[in-house]
C-alpha cells in the first residue's frame, strides 16, 4: 500500500495468542483528585507483588481489577491516597481473544502484551534497562572522551491505525560517565553528586538510582536484613547477583564506600559507590561537544529502528508454553492526508 510509513510493526499472529483473566470489583475509590492516581497505583502494586500483568478497567459504572486467572488475587483491602480500595472477586473466568477485541479488552490485551515483551527482553544479556517500562539499551557503548553513549530502543504495544495490534518502536540513547564514582569517598567529595542520577551496576543488572547521601559505614559494615538475619552488603550482593560475577564487582574492596538511594517501593538501600556511573544530561561538558551525534536524519533513524526490530523483536516469547509473538518485518503504512490550515487574523488585522 502506498502511503506514509509509520514506526508501528504489526503482530502477525494475534489469533494464536491467548490468556485467561479474572475480574475483581473495586469498591472505595472516590471520584476526585486522586482517583486516577489510585487506579494506576493499584495496577502497579498488583503487578509488582504478583509478577503478573495487572490493570484497572471500567465495566459498567464500576472500576475492576484485571489479573491472570492463575494468581492468588489481591488482598481484601489496599490503603491508598485518602482512601482504601476493597476487592470483590467475581466468579467468571474470561478468555482473552487478541484477534477480536472491544474497547475494554483492548486495554487488557495491551497490558498483557506489554508484560510479555518485558519478560521476553529481560533475560537478554546484551541488553540492560534503567527500570521496568523504560527503554532497553545495548550493553556495549561507544566511547566519546569521558562519556559512554549507549544506544537503545523503546517498544510499546499499540493499536495500529487499521485496528491491528502492533509494536511501536523508536530508537533512543543515553550518555553515562565512562568512569564510576571513586571506590572510596568522603562526605566532601560526595557532596556534588548528591541527588544526581546514576546507573548502578548490580552485577549484570544495571538500573537507574538517585543517590541521596553517603553512608558513614563501608560495604562490610552496612547490612541488609534477609531471612531473619543481618547480612553485610558486600556479601548480600555477591550472593544475589546473576553469575558469573563481573570483574568490577569481584575486585571491589571490602572497605568500599556506600551511598544510599530509594527503591521503587520507597525503601532506602545501599549501593557501593564504585559501581555507580553518573547519568550525563545534554548540558554536561562531556556531552555538549558530541550532542550532534544524537540528532539523526530520518533515513538513519529508520535504519536504526529497523535494526532493533530485526535483532530483538521479531520473535518474542509470549508465555511459558512456547507461543511467540511474531512481528512483521515491515511497518504499517497509512494513507497520506492533507490538513487545510485556516487563515488567522492577528492584532489589528
Amino acid at each position: 500500500m502506498a502511503g506514509l510509513e509509520t514506526n508501528v510493526y504489526p503482530i502477525r499472529n494475534a489469533d494464536e495468542l491467548s490468556a485467561r483473566y479474572r475480574l475483581y470489583r473495586i469498591r472505595g475509590l472516590r471520584k476526585g483528585g486522586e482517583y486516577y492516581q489510585n487506579r494506576q497505583e493499584i495496577g502497579k502494586r498488583m503487578s509488582i507483588e504478583h509478577r503478573t500483568p495487572a490493570t484497572v478497567v471500567d465495566i459498567g459504572d464500576a472500576p475492576h481489577l484485571v489479573l491472570r486467572d492463575d494468581v492468588t488475587g489481591p488482598p481484601e483491602s489496599l490503603p491508598l491516597v485518602r482512601g482504601t480500595a476493597h476487592f470483590e472477586r467475581l466468579d467468571e473466568v474470561f478468555a482473552l481473544d487478541f484477534a477480536k477485541r472491544d474497547p475494554v479488552t483492548d486495554t487488557i490485551c495491551l497490558r498483557f502484551l506489554r508484560f510479555a515483551i518485558q519478560n521476553a527482553l529481560d533475560p537478554r544479556e546484551e541488553l540492560w534497562q534503567p527500570d521496568r517500562g523504560r527503554p532497553f539499551f545495548e550493553r556495549t557503548p561507544q566511547i566519546y572522551g569521558e562519556a559512554a553513549l549507549f544506544s537503545g530502543f523503546a517498544v510499546r504495544p499499540v493499536i495500529a491505525p487499521d485496528g491491528v495490534l502492533g509494536l511501536c518502536v523508536d530508537c533512543t540513547s543515553r550518555y553515562v560517565s565512562k568512569r564510576s564514582l571513586p571506590v572510596k569517598m568522603t562526605a566532601d567529595t560526595f557532596r556534588k553528586y548528591r541527588q544526581q542520577h546514576f546507573i548502578y551496576h548490580y552485577g549484570r543488572d544495571w538500573f537507574d538510582v538517585r543517590l541521596d547521601d553517603l553512608a558513614d559505614v563501608n560495604v562490610s559494615e552496612e547490612t541488609v536484613a534477609t531471612d531473619g538475619d543481618q547480612v553485610p552488603l558486600i556479601k548480600y550482593i555477591m550472593q544475589r547477583v546473576r553469575k558469573p560475577i563481573p570483574q568490577e564487582l569481584a575486585r571491589l574492596p571490602h572497605d568500599a564506600s556506600v551511598a544510599y538511594y530509594m527503591n521503587s517501593s520507597g525503601e532506602t538501600r545501599g549501593a557501593p559507590t564504585g559501581l555507580c556511573y553518573q547519568v550525563l544530561d545534554t548540558q554536561h561538558h562531556n556531552v555538549q561537544r558530541h550532542q550532534h551525534k544524537l540528532t539523526l536524519p530520518p533515513t538513519r533513524r529508520r535504519q536504526k529502528i529497523q535494526k532493533c526490530v530485526e535483532r530483538f523483536l521479531r520473535t518474542l516469547r509470549f508465555d511459558s508454553d512456547g507461543t511467540v509473538i511474531r512481528v512483521s518485518p515491515n511497518p504499517v503504512k497509512v494513507r497520506q492526508r492533507m490538513f487545510q490550515i485556516p487563515d488567522y487574523e492577528f492584532g489589528s488585522g
